[in-house]
Parts: C-alpha cells; structure tokens; sequence
C-alpha cells in the first residue's frame, strides 16, 4: 500500500510546487491567455459580421443581374417581332 501513496514530505513539496505553479500561471498566464480568446472572439465576430454583409450584397447583386436578364430577353423578343 505505501506505493500507492507518498510519503508526507513528498506529499508537502508536491502540494508547494503545484500552488507556486499555480499563483505564478494566475498572475502572468490566465490574464494573456483571457485576453487572446477575447481577441479571437471579437476576430471572429467581425468576421461573422463580414461574411453575412457579403451573402446579402451576393443576393441583392444577383436579383439585379436577373433583373436585367429579364429586361434584356423581353428587350429581345420586342426587336425580333418588329424584325
């Protein structure tokens, strides 16, 4: 069973080392690392923002091209019957 479990001095300095980890990661590493998945967020979001303005200028710049085609064909059929 004692392989199972450390010894008390072993125990201690374990329990050390990981809070001294611990509070040097909370002061220096957390607040970095918040901070870039806020920014790639925001990143990501513009983006989002993007892309949906651009789906909506494809749509309306594809009702246009129709609209043309469809005033051209018309346009078309006028000339060929006067022909």
């Amino acid at each position: 069973m004692s392989l199972l479990l450390p010894d008390s001095g072993l125990l201690f300095w374990m329990i050390l080392s990981f809070g001294a980890v611990f509070v040097v990661l909370a002061i220096y590493g957390f607040p970095v690392i918040v901070k870039m998945v806020e920014e790639r967020k925001a990143y990501i979001d513009r983006s989002l923002k993007v892309a949906k303005e651009a789906n909506e200028q494809l749509a309306r710049l594809k009702s246009e091209s129709d609209a043309l085609i469809s005033n051209a064909n018309k346009e078309q059929g006028r000339i060929l019957r006067e022909a």
